[in-house]
């Protein structure tokens, strides 16, 4: 009876993964068979990755298309710009984010330095405070398989949300991973983009958004209209990578569409799928741990070298 329950088990798993291989080959079979090649191969990569390091360029720009500035284009109202680093394993995403000055990624000063450990079932966090000139640490309990799904971050938008829970936690299966993975893996059945967002960039533009949500989700006084594009790429080594995801919103939500604002927010990706975790890593999460358990406040941005993410310099 055990081995025929053993046996029972095995096809079992055998039979979920026939239906996971036909889900995932179905979700891109409409498209030409290179970008289902490349779609199913990137797919495959974060599927069998265990240990991951993305460098994550994240804009965010604010303009008023009702009101026009000498040149004749709309207002900007406001930008934000940081560079994240982030290493992520099944258990562990470790998340550095920078802001920029004069359009270069200013490295000395983290603005949050953010940890999750999945067998701790625990976050470690150090913010600048800039009015103050001071970093604020704190520890909290988080049970999540996936991660926390928000941090505390002084940000009117929220592109830093696509690298705060690590993409390799959860099931086997990417179908048991985070909202985020779903999109990253281009598993909203992906359609090459009409118009191209950026056609300078090398890859295909692909549409994403879910054939579920409408285009403008709220027909009527307040407006919303929204396109989502990812533009699948290669690498180096001539892998298939997301290389970047492109958000376009405008928006009224009070004026019956005459005074909209619109919203352009890119996330740029950099990878390095790696074998294992590197010592120089471990290390500096234990020295970070150390720092935040060992005091609440930290007066300045003294030498903090020791807890800066493991950066490559290009």
């Amino acid at each position: 009876m055990q081995l025929i329950a053993i046996i029972v088990a095995v096809a079992g798993v055998m039979i979920a993964h026939v239906q996971d291989d036909r889900a995932n080959e179905h979700s891109v079979a409409h498209l030409p068979d290179v970008l289902q090649q490349d779609i199913l191969a990137w797919r495959n990569r974060l599927t069998e990755a265990t240990c991951l390091r993305i460098t994550c360029d994240a804009e965010q720009i604010w303009r008023t298309l009702y009101e026009l500035d000498e040149r004749g284009e709309p207002v900007v109202v406001h930008r934000e710009r940081y560079q994240i680093h982030s290493w992520m394993t099944s258990e562990i995403n470790w998340l550095v984010i920078y802001p920029y000055v004069d359009n270069r990624p200013a490295l000395s000063v983290p603005l949050l330095q953010h940890l999750w450990m999945k067998s701790e079932g625990r976050v470690w966090e150090r913010r600048w405070i800039a009015d103050r000139q001071q970093f604020v640490t704190r520890s909290y309990v988080c049970h999540d398989p996936l991660g926390p799904e928000e941090i505390q971050f002084d940000a009117k938008g929220c592109l830093h949300g696509v690298v705060v829970q690590s993409w390799l936690a959860g099931g086997r299966s990417l179908q048991d991973r985070s909202e985020i993975v779903h999109s990253i893996a281009l598993m909203r059945e992906p359609n090459i983009a009409m118009v191209s967002p950026d056609p300078r960039m090398h890859g295909v533009w692909l549409d994403v958004f879910k054939a579920s949500v409408p285009r403008d989700e709220d027909p009527g006084p307040e407006m919303y209209r929204r396109q989502d594009f990812m533009l699948l790429a290669r690498d180096e080594e001539h892998g298939p990578i997301v290389r970047v995801w492109r958000t376009h919103v405008v928006l009224d939500r009070y004026a019956d569409g005459r005074q909209p604002q619109e919203i352009i927010a890119s996330n740029t990706f950099a990878y390095d799928f790696q074998s294992a975790v590197p010592n120089e890593l471990h290390i500096t999460l234990q020295e970070f741990i150390r720092i935040v358990e060992g005091v609440r406040r930290l007066p300045h941005a003294d030498n903090q070298a020791s807890v800066k993410p493991i950066v490559r310099r290009e």
